[in-house]
């Protein structure tokens, strides 16, 4: 009969605190989900987690996911993160894809991320 009663506060705490962990976690990945879907940008929960998890700067990442849009590159929220886990700016990549298409240069994302790399000395 005590094991019934523990069994049931441990399902009573967990059940109250629940909400409050919803709570945090959704308020914690709302403004930058929010950001996106403003700017017409589809990113989900999980996309957010998972940059979390892997310790990459979420909203570092979606803001510079809305720049490429803005700026009509087509670059997904993966090849990002990628470039920023090889030690990659994604802010420089752009800057120098805009210089690229406004000097009429025919220059890649991934072209972009490789010099980016080399004038870090990572490649």
């Amino acid at each position: 009969m005590e094991f019934l009663y523990l069994v049931l506060l441990v399902l009573v705490m967990v059940l109250a605190t629940s909400p409050a962990w919803l709570f945090f976690f959704f308020r914690r990945f709302y403004p930058p989900w929010k950001l996106a879907k403003n700017a017409g940008i589809p990113v989900t929960y999980k996309e957010l987690v998972v940059m979390s998890m892997r310790h990459i700067p979420y909203v570092k990442i979606v803001k510079a996911r809305i720049a490429y849009f803005e700026s009509g590159f087509d670059v997904s929220l993966d090849d990002l993160c990628f470039h920023y886990l090889a030690g990659g700016n994604p802010a420089m990549v752009l800057a120098g894809l805009q210089k690229a298409k406004a000097n009429n240069i025919n220059l890649s994302f991934e072209q972009a991320c490789e010099f980016d790399l080399k004038e870090k000395g990572l490649n």
